[in-house]
């Protein structure tokens, strides 16, 4: 077993996205995208292997509805996991096809939308909110320590010490320990674990916090960084 005990995992299934939203922490650095998309299949085979020690799942990206085998992913995951679709709600054909029990919707609020925009979520039928994926607020607790500690002292180029509550698959399959991993596949930020193997239980994570582990959506200047 990968876990010893229950675990919110997500799967960055792709990091195209149709819209540019404003201040979008999904694009505030560079992203180096996979070769090729994952075979839905070696998520599912993953999924099954550790159903026992996942509670949660959430599909997100990017806009996970552009990865090209959603539906074919969705609709055949286990039902007694409760899964989660972090989404900007455009792609409305996609989502009424999803037919899986267990499942909720969370659209981004962070753009200009239609007027019917709402109604025609709620036509999906399916449980949803209206979130922010890109306030000031949003990834505080996984990012802000980058910046300086509550004490003011500053933590670039000290030894990184984040500790994500989830495990977080990029679009290559891989495990990162950070945004700043899930976006630049750099293996610095793997955790060890893979949709193929690794092990989540015992790992260090070696690399140094640097001025571009921040996503500019935290409006830097509020933080005592040196370059």
């Amino acid at each position: 077993m990968f876990f010893n005990q229950k675990h919110t995992v997500t799967f960055h299934l792709t990091d195209k996205c149709n819209l540019r939203c404003k201040d979008c922490h999904w694009f505030s650095q560079p992203i180096n995208p996979p070769d090729k998309n994952i075979d839905y299949r070696d998520y599912l085979n993953w999924i099954n292997i550790h159903i026992r020690e996942i509670k949660f799942i959430k599909l997100s990206g990017g806009e996970p509805t552009m990865y090209p085998d959603f539906l074919k992913l969705i609709n055949n995951m286990p039902v007694r996991i409760r899964v989660r679709v972090n989404s900007n709600g455009t792609n409305i054909d996609v989502l009424k096809q999803i037919n899986r029990r267990n499942v909720e919707l969370a659209i981004s609020k962070n753009r200009i939308v239609n007027p019917d925009f709402e109604d025609n979520i709620k036509k999906l039928n399916l449980p949803y909110s209206i979130v922010s994926f890109n306030g000031s607020d949003a990834c505080l607790k996984d990012e802000v320590k980058f910046g300086e500690d509550e004490k003011n002292v500053c933590l670039i180029d000290k030894p990184c010490f984040c500790s994500a509550k989830e495990t977080r698959f990029g679009s290559d399959g891989y495990a990162y320990n950070c945004e700043t991993g899930l976006r630049s596949k750099n293996k610095l930020y793997q955790t060890g674990l893979s949709l193929w193997g690794g092990n989540l239980c015992k790992y260090e994570l070696k690399c140094i916090i640097k001025k571009e582990c921040l996503s500019n959506f935290l409006n830097e200047n509020k933080y005592k960084l040196i370059k």
